[in-house]
């Protein structure tokens, strides 16, 4: 989706078009997350709705959909999502598509392992993290996570991640969008490197007090 398509839907509709953008973001990945606070951003420095307004929504909205990602994965589990993908593999679907709905099984797998070993932490570092910040609710699902944290650890990166590209557009503006892909490209891997150093961190200090 173009980002002027993004302007004039948050334009029209406000709140609700942020919150269905960020919703179908939580499920399926797109439109980027990134495209959409910092769209949400821009929109309300412009006085198209409020800073609280457009950072609720999307708080709101991407929860949401993680958590219906996350119930979708706990009652079917990793059987279904991988008959999904071999279904949708033999419709002609584009591959790109196929990996962001249903990602192969050596992700999901690896995710898995990650959130096992690693604690529930982790789900919120994902959560800061494109691409990965959706996929991260099917193994959390099929493990049985508990939902309330997953629910709080979700929502604690969500916010976090949304408050970063919100504050991003509301900075530049209506220029937003025009320092193209390598400003957002720096920015992610900034920011998804500081997450990584902090989460370890705060792992690591956790462990050693439990010994």
């Amino acid at each position: 989706m173009h980002p002027e398509s993004i302007n004039r839907y948050i334009e029209t509709y406000g709140s609700v078009a942020i919150f269905l953008l960020m919703f179908s973001n939580g499920i399926i990945s797109t439109p980027p997350s990134e495209v959409v606070l910092a769209a949400a951003g821009a929109m309300a420095s412009l006085g198209y709705g409020s800073l609280l307004s457009a950072s609720s929504s999307a708080i709101t909205g991407n929860l949401a959909g993680a958590l219906a990602l996350y119930f979708l994965g706990r009652s079917l589990g990793y059987s279904w999502v991988q008959s999904a993908r071999r279904w949708a593999l033999a419709m002609k679907v584009p591959q790109q598509a196929i990996d962001l709905v249903f990602p192969e099984g050596q992700v999901i797998d690896r995710l898995f392992v990650a959130l096992r070993d690693r604690g529930v932490l982790w789900v919120a570092v994902f959560r800061c993290m494109p691409i990965l910040r959706s996929i991260i609710s099917l193994p959390a699902g099929m493990m049985r996570m508990p939902v309330l944290k997953f629910t709080a650890w979700s929502a604690a990166g969500i916010t976090t991640w949304s408050f970063l590209w919100i504050w991003v557009g509301y900075s530049l503006r209506e220029n937003w969008h025009r320092p193209g892909g390598r400003l957002y490209n720096i920015l992610i891997g900034v920011f998804c490197l500081v997450v990584i150093i902090v989460a370890r961190s705060v792992a690591k200090n956790y462990h050693n007090r439990d010994r």
